[in-house]
C-alpha cells in the first residue's frame, strides 16, 4: 500500500505535535506547516491526501487558505479538514461554504480525529 500524505497546518507547536504523533504511522507520511504562507508553498510543490487546516494562523488565516485550496488545480479536490477553536455557527457555516469537508473544533478527541483522517484516506 502507498503512503498517504497527510498535510498538517497548524501554527501551536504543541498540538502540531500532538496531532502529528497521532496520526504518523506506517501508512501515513505527516508534512507540518505553521502559517497559511508556509501553507500554499507546499501545496504548489506536491498534492496531499488530506490536508488538516487551522484558522487561526499567522500571515494567512485558515478560511483565505482553504478558498484559495478549491481555487487552485492541485489540491482543489484534496479533502480539508478544518481544526480550530473557532466554533461559532458563523464559522461553521464559513468553513463549509469554501469547501471543508469536515470542520472539527478544539478541543477534540484525539480517537475520533485519527479515525475520521483514516476514513479520509481509506484506511478503513
Amino acid at each position: 500500500m502507498a503512503v498517504k500524505k497527510v498535510l498538517l497546518v497548524e501554527d501551536d507547536p504543541q498540538i502540531r505535535g500532538l496531532v502529528n504523533l497521532l496520526l504518523t504511522h506506517d501508512e501515513i507520511a505527516v508534512t507540518e506547516s505553521c502559517d497559511g504562507a508556509e501553507t500554499l508553498e507546499h501545496l504548489a510543490r506536491e498534492t496531499f491526501d488530506v490536508i488538516l487546516l487551522d484558522i487561526m494562523m499567522p500571515v494567512l488565516d485558515g478560511f483565505e487558505v482553504l478558498r484559495r485550496i478549491r481555487a487552485e488545480r492541485l489540491n482543489a479536490n484534496t479533502p480539508v479538514v478544518v481544526l480550530t477553536s473557532r466554533s461559532q455557527d458563523a464559522d461553521i457555516l464559513k468553513g463549509y461554504a469554501l469547501g471543508a469537508t469536515l470542520y472539527i473544533t478544539k478541543p477534540f478527541e484525539p480517537e475520533d480525529l485519527v479515525g475520521q483522517v483514516h476514513q479520509l484516506l481509506g484506511l478503513i
